[in-house]
Formats: structure tokens, sequence, C-alpha cells
């Protein structure tokens, strides 16, 4: 009972947390901008990959604020009224109940959204774990689904905490400050992101003389977003659209590539033509 209580505490804290980062989400000036450090560099280089526009980024984080809103005032509701725990209807009060809600909510609107779970075995300096998030593909061409061209956006919903180390210099609470409580971007941006906290994190731990801890090294930091996943559902789906389209692309390929019999050899060579594709 006291570890689902704490599982509520966490849960309203993150979704509250998301509320006060929308509504104070002006630019702040660089703290650094002046100085010629590599503290300015590192600072500004994430401030440029955060601000970087990616395709449907911004309509898919607009969609899951409206569907943490929505989340919001209904605790808030179960809340002030006293009944009980003001997030029991999210699976016992767990975070992963709110990220199926969320992928739900964004399924209903259309997008290919999925929950996603990682999973990675121990290796040398990298301890093993799991990890949950969740995902949406955006197509990059919407003239021709069959051709595969799309791209996968990352959402990760608790995204700022898993940034946070002991007694943090100011340099690195200034870093982790600009980072989105809720983040929506493509492997590749998020990577980067990861290459420099995990390198400020460094440095901000060794000058409070501490030691650095496995699971914020660069390794672990990957792992929990960018390991080997179980295909998620929106993928599979869309695969096997694309392969449907294919298959049907190549049959319609073969029709076209049968010959006339009246035209190019006997009608019994173009028989033994046509059985040897369809039995290809």
């Amino acid at each position: 009972m006291e570890s689902t209580m704490e599982d509520d505490e966490r849960l309203v804290q993150m979704v509250q947390d998301f509320i006060e980062s929308d509504s104070s989400s002006s630019a702040t000036p660089a703290p650094y901008a002046a100085a010629g450090d590599q503290h300015s560099y590192r600072y500004l280089a994430l401030r440029e990959i955060l601000e970087e526009e990616e395709t449907g980024a911004v309509e898919v984080l607009e969609t899951v604020m409206k569907h943490m809103r929505r989340r919001w005032r209904t605790m808030m509701k179960k809340k002030g009224s006293g009944s009980g725990s003001c997030c029991r209807d999210l699976h016992n009060g767990s975070s992963t109940g709110l990220r199926n809600r969320l992928v739900h909510g964004l399924q209903i609107e259309g997008y290919p959204a999925s929950l996603c779970n990682t999973s990675w075995v121990t290796s040398s300096g990298c301890p093993g774990g799991d990890y949950e998030y969740f995902d949406v593909l955006i197509r990059d061409d919407s003239s021709n689904m069959y051709r595969g061209r799309y791209h996968r956006l990352i959402v990760d919903i608790d995204f700022k905490s898993q940034f946070e180390v002991a007694r943090p210099t100011r340099v690195y609470k200034d870093l982790t400050d600009i980072l989105p409580t809720v983040f929506v971007g493509s492997e590749g941006k998020l990577n980067r992101v990861i290459s420099i906290l995990c390198s400020a994190a460094k440095q901000s731990l060794r000058e409070s003389g501490l030691h650095i801890p496995p699971w914020r090294t660069v390794a672990y930091m990957q792992s929990k977003w960018l390991s080997r996943r179980i295909m998620s559902s929106s993928e599979m789906n869309l695969q096997g659209s694309v392969d449907h389209g294919r298959e049907i692309k190549n049959k319609m390929m073969i029709k076209s590539k049968r010959k006339d019999p009246r035209e190019h050899g006997s009608a019994l060579s173009s028989e033994f033509s046509n059985m040897s594709i369809n039995c290809c």
C-alpha cells in the first residue's frame, strides 16, 4: 500500500512538473553565452540540439501535452473530491498506466504510437536493466505509404529526471534546467543529448568528489532508449502495410511483363513462361 501511494505521488509530481514546464517555456538566456570556455560551448550546443525542428515532433508534443493536461484535470478533480488515490485509474497509479493512456490518445487521433520496452544484459562497465517509453512513427512521404519512408520519434514523459546526479555543480544544473520534462525526438537527436549530458555529468561528479555511477555512463543511458527492444505494434502494423504494398506492386510488375503470345513465340512457350513466374 505504501509503495502504491509513493507511485501516486511520483506520478502526480511528474505531471505537475510537465504542466509547470509548459507554462514557463519561454526562452532563458544562456548563462555562459559571453564566456569562451567549454561550459558555454556545451550549453549552447545542447540548446541548439533541443531547438532543432524535426518533422512531426511539434504536433506529437502538442498532442501529448493536451492529453497530459486532461489527465492532470482528472487527477486534481479526484484529489479535490477526496475519493481515495487521485491516480488510481492509471493502472494502480503506475506511470505505465499514464503512458498507456497517452499512447491510446495518440492512436485515436491517428498517430501510430505504441509502448516500447527495452532490456539489456550486463556488460563491461554497464549493468543490465530495462526501461519503458513510447514511440510514434511519422511518415516522411505521405504520397506513397508503400515506400516505407518514415522515421521514428521517441517520446519520454519523464525525460529530465533521468539525468539527475548527486550534488550537481552549478554548471551541470544549468544544463539540466533546459532539458524538457517531456522529450519528443529522433534517435539521432537523443543520442547527441546523451553524449553532451553524460560528459557534463562526469565532470560534475568529479568536481564534487564523487564516483561516477555506472547508470550515468553513456553506454547505460543509450541502452535505455537505443538498445534492442521488442518491435512496437505500430512498427509491425506499418511494416505489414509496407510488405503488403510491395507484394501488390510486384504482382503488378509481373503481370505487366507477361508477353502476348501473338507477338512473341508460341502459346506453349508463353504458358511455360507464366508458370515459371508463378513458381518463383
